[in-house]
């Protein structure tokens, strides 16, 4: 599996910021494997889910943080 670099800009160069709310699967039925130059932090909300991380896979679980 190849993973897709995202370029879209996020923020501005001032305040390179963005904050989102996702559901999978009522919005998202997945997010595709991508990788980027910044940085960014999931929280499980409720359920769970998979996360690949440079190859390796993690399951967080609601209140958790990635």
């Amino acid at each position: 599996m190849q993973a897709i670099k995202e370029t879209k800009i996020h923020g501005n160069i001032d305040f390179p910021y963005a904050s989102f709310s996702g559901r999978i699967p009522r919005q998202f039925r997945e997010f595709p494997v991508h990788y980027h130059d910044f940085f960014e932090i999931i929280f499980i909300v409720k359920g769970t889910m998979k996360v690949v991380i440079e190859r390796q896979e993690f399951f967080p679980q609601m209140s958790d943080i990635v």
